[in-house]
């Protein structure tokens, strides 16, 4: 806690600071936005949904002492906001931001020897209503901490599960869900005049729940097919990246 107020009295004061030193933002006022990021997802695991499940027509995939261990790599995102400013030092700005790269890829843990791998490919939607606080003007950079929250529309493909020591590999159906989504950003905007901004940012990022369906999983193994009808999984999709974007306030 001590840490935390600590934080907090160190971004007052710097604000104060530079408040003070006459070097505020611009004055009230609506501004468009785009964006062109990049972002690396952090370690994610899949489980079943009841990992105990008795159901015969929805087994479970992994069972409680198994998951599917991995990340979703890094994806590139386009966003597109509208935000206005309300004060010198706040403003706030509601965006979307496409995110189609994302392939998830780990091992699965079933065996003791031997490579599991698992992968699929996935995408996300997200909407976000976002605050920001600039912590004034040197020369042309403006310098801002930020949050964010909102809803991500999180999509995955079917899950695709390879066991070479078995000559097996088993399908999952595709899954979506509209999950609570929330970032914490802190970066900067460099004036270039005419009302633009060029903005460089940081963020942290949590898009919650990505998943796969329950239903029927198609199996291969070793030439012949047999279908399983298997429990829904899911993961977290967590992510740190960098954003390029411009602003323009008119």
């Amino acid at each position: 806690m001590k840490g935390l107020a600590g934080l907090a009295a160190g971004v007052v004061l710097a604000a104060g600071t530079a408040v003070s030193a006459g070097a505020a933002a611009a004055e009230q006022g609506w501004y468009l936005r785009a964006d062109l990021s990049h972002d690396w997802s952090r370690p994610a695991d899949f489980h079943d949904w009841n990992c105990a499940g008795t159901d015969p027509t929805r087994v479970p995939l992994y069972g409680c002492a198994t998951k599917g261990s991995g990340d979703f790599g890094g994806s590139v995102g386009l966003g597109v906001g509208v935000g206005y400013r309300v004060a010198p030092m706040l403003r706030f700005d509601a965006t979307v931001t496409h995110r189609p790269g994302w392939r998830f890829e780990g091992e699965s843990g079933f065996l003791l020897a031997g490579d599991e791998p698992l992968r699929a490919r996935a995408r996300t939607l997200t909407g976000l209503l976002n605050a920001y606080i600039d912590l004034g003007r040197w020369s042309v950079f403006e310098p801002y901490v930020g949050a964010g929250f909102g809803l991500s529309y999180n999509r995955v493909e079917g899950m695709e599960l390879s066991f070479p020591t078995l000559d097996q590999r088993v399908w999952t159906p595709s899954g979506w869900h509209t999950s609570l989504a929330w970032q914490l950003t802190a970066g900067t905007g460099i004036v270039l005049g005419d009302g633009l901004v060029l903005d460089v940012a940081y963020r942290f990022m949590d898009l919650g729940r990505m998943q796969t369906h329950a239903g029927e999983a198609p199996r291969l193994r070793r030439g012949a097919w047999r279908i399983l009808t298997i429990d829904g999984t899911e993961a977290r999709l967590r992510a740190h990246g960098v954003q390029l974007g411009l602003r323009y306030a008119f």
